[in-house]
């Protein structure tokens, strides 16, 4: 990389957060389901290249701090007269509701920079469902790992743990069950089959998978089937959208 160094003259060192954003147009769903993007888009407006260092920090209305993590700003160098965006994915749990988001960047010795935007967490149903600026829209339930890969020897059996997330203020009943289109169905067990979810809350399931022993060799994909359904203060029961927990199973060749 250039770096360019002043050579006489006066040497002034001064930056702005031009931006800070909240990414809401995603290419893949792994992508999304990866967290909350924020871009910081950080100028440097002195005539020395600059190193920047930053943290997003999430804040409630009245300023409480819900968690921080680091922008990813490798080197930091930031040359004279330039632009340059830096990315912090918050993965952390963020129930709906409105908060703040701070971009806080340091750039050598004491200096320092902030910018601030409000933006709002809502669960939604379906992908169909139209993000809007500032606006994160989040499924309803967050699925840890969301693709699992497993290898089973045919006669053998493996058994992972995977955990879903309550991102909504309602309690959400889950119903899970293998993908009952698939032609190896009935190899998986879940337990449970079924979670009540409060709101903001995490929960386990295990999911076992057992191989005939007469299976041949081969790569199958199937998925487990979560349901959830939204529940409130009243009892009234709302379907949301399915969400799928994405399964490749390898039976090596022995």
């Amino acid at each position: 990389m250039l770096r360019v160094s002043v050579v006489g003259g006066k040497i002034e060192k001064k930056a702005s957060i031009e931006d800070l954003l909240l990414q809401t147009l995603f290419e893949t769903r792994e992508e999304k389901d990866q967290g909350l993007t924020f871009v910081a888009a950080f100028r440097n407006e002195g005539n020395i290249h600059v190193i920047a260092d930053g943290r997003l920090i999430i804040l409630t209305p009245d300023l409480a701090r819900k968690g921080e993590v680091a922008f990813n700003v490798g080197t930091g160098t930031v040359l004279p007269g330039r632009t340059r965006d830096f990315v912090a994915v918050y993965d952390r749990l963020l129930a709906e509701g409105s908060y703040i988001a701070r971009a806080a960047f340091k750039y050598g010795g004491t200096s320092g920079l902030e910018k601030e935007i409000p933006f709002t967490v809502s669960a939604k149903a379906s992908d169909e469902q139209e993000d809007r600026q500032n606006n994160a829209a989040v499924p309803v339930i967050k699925i840890i790992p969301a693709e699992v890969r497993l290898k089973v020897p045919a006669g053998g059996f493996r058994t992972i743990g995977v955990e879903l997330r309550n991102q909504s203020r309602e309690e959400i009943r889950v119903r899970l069950k293998a993908d009952p289109d698939s032609e190896v169905s009935r190899w998986f067990k879940i337990e449970p089959e079924e979670l009540l979810m409060p709101g903001g809350r995490a929960a386990k399931i295990l999911i076992r998978c057992t191989v005939p022993g007469n299976s041949r060799p081969q790569i199958v994909k199937t998925a487990i089937n979560a349901d959830p359904d939204r529940i409130d203060p009243k009892g009234n029961v709302e379907p949301l959208g399915q969400q799928t927990i994405g399964i490749d199973l390898e039976i090596p060749k022995l």
